[in-house]
């Protein structure tokens, strides 16, 4: 049986619309579906997700929260800025996930830019929000 949480379709999702994006190869940041030992930087990282379910009798949604995690070594915040500023506009965009429909997308915490523990890397975190309902609670495969 076929589970009926969106998780691995949106991530899929997200990771395609950010691998093909044009804006993002240009200023050759590369993505990642998890943490790579030797990544070249700029690089933005697929990062966790919490979901919540709401059942009806008639509908199954997922609110799901998808952080993502950019990765700069510039002198300054505005590498990292800049990526996350793109990733907010393009991943706010609609795009389709088979089975599902994706009611809602938005920001769901604006992005922030830190130094990470080695006082160079600048790491960006974003949040993004997508509200899905599954067009049908599950089906025998």
């Amino acid at each position: 049986m076929k589970g009926i949480s969106t998780i691995n379709e949106l991530n899929e999702a997200l990771f395609d619309v950010m691998k093909n994006d044009l804006w993002l190869k240009d200023k050759n940041v590369s993505i990642h579906q998890s943490v790579v030992k030797e990544a070249t930087f700029p690089y933005v990282v697929l990062g966790e997700n919490a979901v919540t379910n709401k059942v009806g009798s008639t509908y199954w949604q997922e609110i799901q929260v998808i952080t993502l995690h950019c990765y700069s070594q510039s002198n300054s915040k505005y590498e990292a800025n800049e990526i996350l500023n793109r990733l907010s506009f393009l991943l706010d965009e609609k795009f389709e996930l088979e089975g599902f429909i994706i009611i809602d997308s938005r920001v769901f915490k604006s992005p922030i830019v830190f130094d990470d523990i080695d006082q160079y890397t600048k790491h960006g975190v974003l949040q993004m929000q997508y509200i899905i309902k599954n067009k049908v609670k599950y089906r025998e495969e």
